[in-house]
């Protein structure tokens, strides 16, 4: 990870562990789940999946269904 994600992740967790609530839009998933404690899986506008985020980084069909480079679709212009 670069310096600069890390010192990033370092000021969430404090800012997380000091009480505050943070909403964080990220495409780095493990990044994401390792700071918050609830996590939501959004597909096409639509929330498929809303859990503790330690469930969503131990479900297998969650990672493969949602959140593996495989079920991940781009389309490019």
């Amino acid at each position: 990870m670069p310096s600069l994600v890390n010192l990033i992740e370092e000021a969430l967790k404090r800012i997380n562990n000091g009480g505050v609530s943070i909403i964080l839009i990220e495409q780095n998933v493990d990044l994401a789940l390792s700071i918050g404690d609830h996590g939501y899986v959004i597909d096409e506008g639509y929330i498929m999946v809303s859990a503790p985020a330690a469930e969503l980084r131990e479900d297998d069909e969650i990672k493969k269904r949602y959140l593996s480079s495989e079920s991940l679709q781009f389309e490019l212009w």
